[in-house]
């Protein structure tokens, strides 16, 4: 809705700011991070305001994912882990957890993940194309 060209009052665009800093998972500020972990990125401006208004205020991927590269991260080292308790059953818990976490990693959360970030990780693709 933000992304129209439809005046919109201030507390339902502040309303829209505070719902994509949800949708889009961005639990962390991830720019402190970025500046340290890439120090000469050039700074780029939004597109529009209509997009500043709904979080995309750059024009890079990363800078736009916000948390959600963290998830896209975490999944190597869990598999990682899986491996690694792969020569383990011979403790109950362990077999357990691993369990667990193979079907977690494979099944539940990858489809999670999928469905509810499709839509911000394809608007954060095609704003870096641009």
């Amino acid at each position: 809705m933000p992304l129209w060209t439809v005046q919109l009052p201030s507390n339902a665009a502040m309303f829209y700011e505070f719902i994509m800093q949800i949708a889009s998972f961005d639990l962390i500020d991830m720019m402190p991070l970025w500046h340290f972990l890439f120090p000469n990125m050039p700074a780029t401006k939004p597109i529009s305001s209509n997009f500043d208004a709904i979080g995309f205020n750059d024009l890079y991927f990363i800078h736009n994912s916000g948390t959600i590269i963290l998830f896209l991260f975490l999944w190597p080292i869990l598999l990682l882990s899986i491996v690694f308790m792969t020569p383990c059953t011979k403790v109950p818990c362990i077999v357990y957890l691993r369990q667990k976490l193979k079907n977690m990693i494979f099944w539940d959360s990858t489809i999670k993940f999928i469905t509810e970030t499709y839509t911000i990780l394809v608007m954060c693709v095609l704003v870096n194309t641009l």
